[in-house]
C-alpha cells in the first residue's frame, strides 16, 4: 500500500500552557491545528495532555480507545512517574473534539466518515511526533483498543518512532466490525453492515487497513485479552503475524475486564519502552 496516503504538511503552531504539577512531573495542555481540515471545527483543533518528568530522555505518544480517555491518562501519568515523558492525545470525535452537528448521512457515507476520521487521527499523531522530536531524541507510541489500531499504522508509516506498545489491537478492521460479538460494537456499526457487504467495507477501508502497512518489527509489544469479543483473537493474531510474532501477552480477560489488570499492563509497557526505546 502507498504510504503517501498518510503524508502531510502542517504548521508548527503548538501552544502549551501549564495544567498542574504532580510529584516527579509537570502536566501541560497542548493544542495545535490538525493537518486534516474537516467541515467540523471541533475536530480540527487537537487537544493533548503532556506529562513531563524532570530529566526525561525519551517520550511516548498515548492514544485512547473509544470513550476510554481516562485509562490513557492513567497510563501516561504512570510513564511520567517512571521517567518517560508522555503525550496523551484526545482523538477526533472524542470528548472535547466531538462535532456538535452529525456528519451527513448517505449511501456508504458512514464508512467514508470513519475512513476520513482514521486518516485524521493518524496525521494528528504524526504531527504530535513533530512536537516531541523538538525536545527528545527518542519517541515511541502506545495505543489502547482503537488507539492501538491507529498506533499500528502510525508506527508502520513513520520511521521516527522507535518502539510501540499495542494494547487490545488487531488487524482486518472491516472483519472486526462484522465479526465482533460485542453488543455495543454491533449496535454502533449496524449502519455499516446495513449499507455495505463485508467485501465492500474491506475495499472501502483498504487505505487505512493496518495489514496494508505492517511489517515484521521486534520493537513492538502486544497485550491482548484472550476472551475479547470486540477485537477477537483471530484478528489480533493477524496483526501479530504481520509484525513477525513480536512479544505478546495474552490476559485471561475480556475487552472490558482487561482493565482490572491495568497495574500489570502499565508495568510491562513501561519496561518495554525502557528496554527498547
Amino acid at each position: 500500500m502507498n504510504e503517501g496516503y498518510f503524508s502531510y504538511s502542517a504548521k508548527a503552531d503548538f501552544k502549551t500552557r501549564p495544567l498542574g504539577h504532580k510529584p516527579g512531573y509537570d502536566i501541560y495542555l497542548v493544542r495545535y491545528t490538525s493537518p486534516v481540515i474537516t467541515p467540523f471545527a471541533e475536530t480540527n483543533r487537537v487537544i493533548a495532555r503532556y506529562y513531563v518528568p524532570s530529566h526525561a530522555d525519551r517520550a511516548v505518544i498515548v492514544l485512547h480507545g473509544i470513550n476510554a480517555e481516562l485509562s490513557a491518562r492513567h497510563l501516561a501519568a504512570y510513564l511520567a512517574r517512571r521517567g518517560i515523558a508522555a503525550m496523551q492525545i484526545t482523538l477526533n470525535y472524542g470528548w472535547g473534539r466531538r462535532p456538535r452537528v452529525r456528519p451527513p448521512a448517505g449511501e456508504g457515507r458512514a464508512a467514508m466518515v470513519f475512513c476520513e476520521g482514521f486518516k485524521q487521527a493518524v496525521l494528528d499523531t504524526r504531527h504530535a511526533a513533530d512536537f516531541l522530536l523538538m525536545q527528545f531524541p527518542r519517541i515511541g507510541i502506545c495505543g489502547v483498543s482503537l488507539g492501538a489500531i491507529i498506533s499500528s499504522v502510525v508506527f508502520s508509516v513513520d520511521s521516527r518512532l522507535g518502539a510501540a506498545a499495542l494494547i487490545l489491537g488487531g488487524g482486518e478492521i472491516a472483519h472486526i466490525v462484522f465479526d465482533s460479538h460485542d453488543i455495543v460494537v454491533r449496535m454502533t456499526c449496524k449502519i455499516l453492515r446495513k449499507e455495505m457487504t463485508r467485501g465492500q467495507l474491506e475495499e472501502a477501508w483498504k487505505e487505512i487497513e493496518p495489514l496494508s502497512y505492517v511489517k515484521p518489527d521486534s520493537r513492538v509489544l502486544m497485550v491482548n485479552a484472550r476472551y475479547d469479543t470486540v477485537v477477537r483473537p483471530p484478528h489480533t493474531e493477524k496483526l501479530w503475524y504481520a509484525f513477525g510474532q513480536p512479544p505478546i501477552y495474552w490476559i485471561k480477560a475480556t475487552h472490558t475486564s482487561v482493565y482490572t489488570h491495568l497495574f500489570f499492563i502499565r508495568s510491562i509497557v513501561a519496561r518495554h519502552f525502557k528496554n527498547v526505546l
